[in-house]
This record gives structure tokens, C-alpha cells and sequence, in this order.
């Protein structure tokens, strides 16, 4: 599935170097500050988001042409109680 950890670590280089920015944030705080909730959000592919909004996660997956039917089952399988994933 996809991974996006470039990103990752660019979202906490550039976080790290704003001091108006809290330390120890967190890997979803500092992937999402720059690019928002989306599917090869690091913390998401590892299936540890909290996935707030499923809703809106849901039709984030939907939308996103670059995964594939085995990152489809994938999801499914790291996220087995959010319905909505289910049905994708």
C-alpha cells in the first residue's frame, strides 16, 4: 500500500523548524498540517489512525485513483470496524 514517509519526514523537518509549532506533535499531526488526511498518510497505511471522520476517509479512498484493488483489501483489512471501509 502506499507509504508516503518523504512526505512524513519533510511535514516534521519543517515543523520541527517553526518554533511557534508544539514539540513532540506526533506523526498524523505533522503528515496532516501539510497535506492532510489521505491515504499514504504513513500513520494511516500502518493502520493506526483514529480515522475521526470515517465518512470523509472513506470518500478520500474512494476518490484516490492511485490504489490499487490489493490496497483496497488491504485497508480493509487494518481497518475491519469502520463499516464504511467496508463497502468500498
Amino acid at each position: 500500500m502506499l507509504h508516503n514517509e518523504n512526505a512524513l519526514r519533510f511535514s516534521q523537518t519543517c515543523n520541527d523548524l517553526d518554533n511557534n509549532m508544539p514539540k513532540g506533535r506526533g506523526r498524523c499531526f505533522d503528515f496532516g498540517q501539510w497535506y492532510g488526511c489521505r491515504a499514504d498518510c504513513p500513520v494511516f497505511s500502518e493502520g493506526k489512525c483514529k480515522v475521526e471522520d470515517a465518512e470523509a476517509m472513506y470518500l478520500i479512498i474512494k476518490n484516490d485513483n492511485d490504489l490499487s484493488e490489493e490496497d483496497i483489501e488491504q485497508i480493509k483489512k487494518l481497518y475491519p470496524n469502520i463499516d464504511e471501509f467496508q463497502s468500498l
